[in-house]
């Protein structure tokens, strides 16, 4: 199964510059993904499976520019990356059962935290979105 998360995290343009890092973070815990290993590209151009890089500042899937709020310049922090989901059957039909069981999931959320770290870590961010399971 490919995920595809697609996230922009807007900050104030000074903490940007003056912070260590962004940190982004994806909590699957509470869905039925959490029942599946994932793989996602990884900084060195490779990839890892069940976990995932959190630094926005150093993530290649990430792409930064400059907008306009208020009046006031703040930076966006346009991530986007893939995680391919798997899991091993012993048949087909186990498969398939287990794909009609994710298709009739109508409220699964993921969650999602994100913070800055100026030499000591702020307080979070929180968000979730809604999972949809197409075929």
């Amino acid at each position: 199964m490919l995920y595809t998360e697609d996230v922009n995290v807007v900050l104030d343009a000074n903490g940007y510059d003056l912070s260590y890092s962004i940190r982004f973070n994806e909590d699957f815990s509470s869905s039925a993904l959490s029942k599946f290993s994932y793989t996602v590209p990884a900084p060195s151009n490779t990839y890892t499976t069940d976990w995932a890089g959190n630094d926005l500042k150093v993530l290649k899937e990430v792409t930064k520019s400059n907008i306009t709020v208020n009046g006031k310049t703040m930076v966006n922090l346009h991530l986007v990356r893939n995680f391919t989901f798997t899991k091993s059957y012993d048949t087909a039909v186990q498969a398939v059962s287990q794909q009609n069981i994710l298709l009739s999931i109508k409220n699964d959320v993921v969650k999602f935290n994100s913070f800055v770290v100026f030499g000591k870590e702020y307080p979070a961010t929180n968000a979730s979105a809604k999972l949809v399971y197409t075929k």
